[in-house]
């Protein structure tokens, strides 16, 4: 699943197994700065990745996808044109 403008203040719910739910290019959809969407997973386990901006796990600075696991809540929010800090519970 690809982030898309009517997803801001949203959260997306997963329920299917190996989802990965995709951060899109700032080029291709510009999400204003200050953009939240949440994520929750159920039983499943979801990637959280992007096109080609930056993800930073809040609170430890690395950049990259991240897995949120089974029963997790994570909030990505963006922070600069190309640039997204993701932080919650069952973040790696």
């Amino acid at each position: 699943y690809t982030l898309t403008y009517a997803d801001q203040g949203k959260f997306i719910y997963v329920t299917s197994s190996s989802q990965t739910i995709t951060i899109p290019d700032n080029s291709v959809t510009p999400l204003p700065v200050g953009a939240v969407v949440n994520i929750v997973t159920s039983a499943q386990a979801a990637t959280i990745t992007t096109a080609t901006d930056t993800l930073i796990l809040g609170g430890v600075g690395t950049v990259g996808s991240r897995t949120l696991g089974s029963y997790g809540m994570a909030t990505v929010m963006k922070v600069a044109p190309t640039t997204w800090y993701i932080s919650g519970a069952g973040v790696s």
